[in-house]
């Protein structure tokens, strides 16, 4: 947050100097603007980086709109067809526990993409029986059994994720094709608010 302030601040008074060197005809006008337009880039960058370190941000909702981004930025980047479902709102009070969530469901996608060749990847988001679903299918070209001998790094960080929220992840190839990843996390509170379900872990 301080850097970003900065580097707004930094930009408005550019942009001051940029629009009185404009008004005094002065040919510096232009890299005043050169310097601005930088700096509107850096802005973008810094709230990238902001994102990766902490991509949930720390509201009930943070969570179900992580995921939607992360559904977005991936068909962007993958150029496959990724999609997020949360068919009733699933608010998560505790940022950081959300983070482990999202966390899963990116190594997930990134697995789906790299490894199993996907083509479309569908990310949900759910809650039944006092627990948390988060659920990522995929098209891809699937994996066979999974031996302890078998099981990747990334998969074990899913699993300590999980296990740090109490919960459990599996990965299983399923009968049309694809690779299903499931992980149930315990709601310790629930509480209906109109048409919202507030969880929070």
């Amino acid at each position: 947050d301080s850097l970003g302030q900065q580097l707004s601040g930094i930009t408005y008074l550019t942009n001051v100097l940029r629009d009185r060197l404009r008004d005094a005809g002065s040919p510096e006008a232009a890299e005043a603007e050169r310097i601005s337009n930088l700096l509107k880039q850096a802005i973008e960058q810094a709230r990238a980086v902001a994102r990766g370190l902490s991509p949930v941000r720390p509201e009930p909702e943070g969570l179900s709109a992580a995921l939607k981004e992360l559904a977005a930025q991936s068909s962007e980047v993958f150029g496959i067809e990724c999609c997020f479902e949360c068919p009733k709102p699933v608010l998560v009070g505790d940022s950081e526990e959300a983070t482990h969530l999202y966390r899963i469901a990116q190594e997930a996608v990134h697995n789906a993409f790299r490894h199993g060749q996907a083509k479309q990847i569908t990310i949900s988001l759910t809650w039944m029986q006092a627990r948390i679903r988060l659920r990522i299918v995929d098209d891809g070209k699937g994996i066979g059994t999974l031996s302890p001998r078998r099981k990747g790094l990334g998969l074990r960080i899913m699993q300590y994720r999980a296990g740090l929220l109490q919960g459990t992840v599996s990965v299983r190839p399923l009968p049309e094709g694809g690779t299903e990843v499931c992980c149930f996390a315990p709601a310790k509170v629930l509480r209906a608010e109109g048409r919202s379900t507030r969880v929070q872990l």
